[in-house]
């Protein structure tokens, strides 16, 4: 029997940098696709792939559930509530460790992720896993537009993550020459890997070679995050509406 794959929404945000009068995840960017389309678009493109969709709600985000639910009637798809026993994004990935299957992929529901190769990302995952990663990050390499002391940095060499920092320090951030855009992780390592990022988010110093697991890489071709106004207005300007 292979293993199971599972991908993971966190959903459970209050969506406080866009200030909408409902989820965030289910705003209307362009015509046909509101913010959580462009994860679930990797799902329906390799829904052979997927087993399960897990999704993580607080109160309030009820609708992100039904969407989701709706749009991907063939593929089991189930919800937690956010422990408020965590903390920030791990946190909220932690919430649905219930839910946790061989394998396991986090998008976040407001990014736009572009693969080197059409429907590569489910694909480039699967060859992570069955070379028996237990840890898997698709990365950006870092450039002069990016704000990598405001991202989930990371020392990348060859396909090989060497450390990790969440919005690191001014005074380190020179050493970190990536930023992840999603990752997956096996089922044993998932809670060991979203506790330690739960430390670095609280500014606590990290080091990932702890968790003695075998941690692979690839690189996202793009990466556009639609948390906020300007990067929304800035990407249907170049797309449409």
């Amino acid at each position: 029997m292979g293993s199971e794959t599972n991908i993971i929404l966190p959903a459970a945000g209050k969506g406080t940098r866009l200030n909408l009068p409902y989820p965030k995840e289910l705003h209307r960017v362009i015509e046909g696709s509101s913010l959580i389309d462009f994860s679930l678009a990797h799902i329906r493109a390799r829904r052979d792939k997927v087993d399960r969709v897990s999704i993580v709600i607080d109160q309030g985000k009820e609708a992100v559930y039904d969407y989701v639910s709706a749009q991907l009637p063939d593929i089991e798809v189930r919800h937690c509530r956010f422990n408020h026993a965590y903390s920030e994004w791990p946190g909220s990935i932690l919430s649905a460790e219930e839910l946790f299957l061989d394998r396991n992929i986090v998008f976040l529901p407001d990014s736009v992720l572009t693969p080197k190769l059409p429907h590569e990302v489910l694909a480039q995952f699967d060859a992570q896993f069955a070379a028996n990663r237990e840890i898997v990050f698709w990365y950006k390499s870092v450039t002069k537009e990016d704000p990598i002391h405001a991202l989930g940095a990371l020392m990348v060499r060859g396909d090989r993550i060497e450390d990790f920092c969440d919005k690191p320090d001014p005074s380190i951030a020179n050493h970190f020459n990536a930023f992840w855009t999603t990752f997956g992780f096996c089922k044993e390592a998932g809670p060991d890997l979203l506790r330690m990022m739960m430390k670095s988010v609280a500014r606590e110093r990290v080091n990932i070679t702890a968790l003695d697991c075998t941690i692979g890489a690839f690189e996202v071709e793009g990466y556009k995050d639609l948390g906020t106004w300007p990067s929304i207005r800035d990407f249907v300007g170049r797309h449409g509406r």
